[in-house]
């Protein structure tokens, strides 16, 4: 392997201090908000925990359906020397979008309780109003710094407000004891990240509108309010589909479990997102760089994703009860294919980001189309008298059909080859079917519930370090981080990504 020269060197190491920062930071907002829920979970009953996750989802839905990707657009401005220009103008398209959001949600609430069968507190979804208003005063500088690869101020906006509200969790469960808890935290917590984005910022608040700024920024986000109203249907679908057919128990259980699967792909989406498009972004015109980078990342993907399969196929209902309580509790079929769902969803990720990269953000769109559609089935089959588990298994159909659909994308138009996940694909069907097979074995089901649970943490978390550690790139790059002091000195061995 040829090393770097000064310059690339310098530009790794900025790039991995860059990750390292975004990587603790997601870690400790998922695992924060996490560990929230599972306090608010212990106190209050399944039923009441239905009702939280549903008025989280009436946010989700109008913040998808408006979201323009301004902030994401300011990551992209590489080369320009107006960025805060052009953050003035996205603040401008924040509070329009904010005011919009707040107003619509305001008047669709009585609708939404009635989808979900929750009419007797459609005051709360009428509260949760507010969290667009506060979401639209966030200062845009977190995503600008992002260009650069800094994301200090970012981690420190979304990290901070989760923190404090996990402190904050167990006396605010225990003094209102039902959903309004998770109500007040969600409000809190919007209001507490807000706040602090201006505290962070260097620049004062401005906002501006530029009328070729505003229609650059809108050709960019178009696509993105179509995928926004699909990648509702995409996170949330399956709990509407529950919340409409089956009881506000099962919507409770499946929610709390929901979590455990969606927080890691969260957190890999996340970073994939905030650290691959700007990396890839400043490769457009180095073409066989930009699919080194793309190939280490779609194999990074891959590591987590087998260790959800196999901690959800060997130990998901155990696991599940071993957080939340004997309250919570869900079929071994429904948290294998939750966890299989969310496991194609990591691997989906870099295609993803690599096609937002090159500016082509209707692939995303195109492909969430096929998922969105699986939704549609889901709830036909449901209300056929289906168990729960099959609304989960259809979910995750549509997931392998988008990456599908997202591989061809990218390599008949943007010319960028799906080899690369070929290998991964298989890899994740064999191990979910082996996984799924052990996990009924009567020698594991007959196993305690938390020794069971551990078991599947072990046997997840191994296999993740193994997977990780068959990757050559992987082992480069982390035996230069521990090697070399980021704070003081470039590394120079890194690997030659192109070879």
């Amino acid at each position: 392997m040829r090393g770097y020269g000064g310059g690339m060197a310098k530009k790794h190491t900025k790039l991995l201090k860059g990750g390292a920062v975004l990587i603790v930071g997601e870690v400790v907002n998922r695992l924060s908000g996490l560990l929230r829920n599972f306090i608010v979970a212990r106190v209050i009953a399944p039923e009441q925990f239905g009702i939280a996750a549903a008025l989280a989802m009436s946010v989700s839905l109008v913040e998808m359906l408006s979201d323009l990707g301004a902030g994401r657009y300011l990551t992209r401005t590489h080369g320009t020397d107006d960025g805060e220009s052009w953050m003035a103008v996205a603040h401008a398209i924040a509070l329009c979008r904010g005011a919009v959001n707040a107003l619509a949600l305001f008047l669709i609430a009585p609708l939404i309780a009635d989808l979900m069968h929750m009419t007797d507190v459609t005051w709360a979804f009428r509260a949760v109003a507010i969290v667009p208003l506060f979401r639209s005063l966030t200062h845009n500088q977190i995503w600008l710094a992002q260009r650069d690869l800094r994301y200090k101020a970012f981690v420190f906006c979304q990290a901070m407000p989760q923190l404090l509200t996990l402190a904050l969790a167990w006396p605010i469960a225990h003094w209102l004891g039902d959903f309004r808890a998770m109500l007040v935290l969600l409000i809190l917590n919007n209001f507490l990240a807000t706040f602090l984005s201006h505290i962070a910022a260097t620049v004062p608040y401005r906002v501006h509108f530029d009328k070729e700024k505003f229609l650059k920024i809108l050709t960019f986000g178009l696509p993105l309010l179509g995928d926004g109203l699909l990648m509702f249907i995409v996170l949330e679908g399956e709990r509407v589909v529950i919340a409409n057919v089956y009881d506000k128990m099962t919507l409770g259980a499946y929610s709390a479990a929901f979590l455990l699967a969606w927080t890691p792909a969260a957190m890999l989406g996340r970073v994939g997102l905030s650290l691959g498009v700007p990396q890839l972004a400043s490769l457009r015109n180095d073409t066989a760089s930009r699919d080194a980078h793309y190939r280490i990342g779609v194999q990074l993907m891959l590591a987590p994703a087998i260790g959800l399969v196999i901690l959800f196929g060997l130990a998901g209902p155990a696991f599940i009860t071993a957080i939340y309580g004997q309250k919570y509790q869900v079929s071994a079929a429904l948290a294998a294919w939750l966890g299989l769902s969310q496991a194609i969803r990591i691997l989906r990720t870099f295609p993803i980001v690599i096609a937002i990269a090159e500016g082509f953000t209707l692939s995303a769109m195109i492909a969430n189309i096929a998922r969105a559609g699986s939704v549609g089935v889901a709830w036909i089959i449901a209300r056929q008298g289906h168990p729960p588990w099959t609304v989960l298994a259809i979910g995750a159909a549509g997931e392998f059909l988008a990456l599908l659909i997202s591989l061809g994308i990218n390599r008949f138009v943007l010319a960028i080859s799906s080899r690369s996940l070929i290998l991964p694909s298989l890899s994740l069907g064999a191990v979910f079917a082996l996984s799924w097979r052990i996990g009924q074995w009567e020698t594991l089901v007959a196993m305690p519930v938390l020794f069971r649970a551990l078991l599947g943490v072990a046997a997840g978390g191994c296999a993740a370090l193994v997977v990780l550690g068959m990757i050559p790139s992987a082992r480069h790059i982390l035996t230069g981080f521990i090697k070399h002091r980021l704070a003081s000195s470039p590394m120079t061995n890194l690997p030659d990504l192109k070879s």
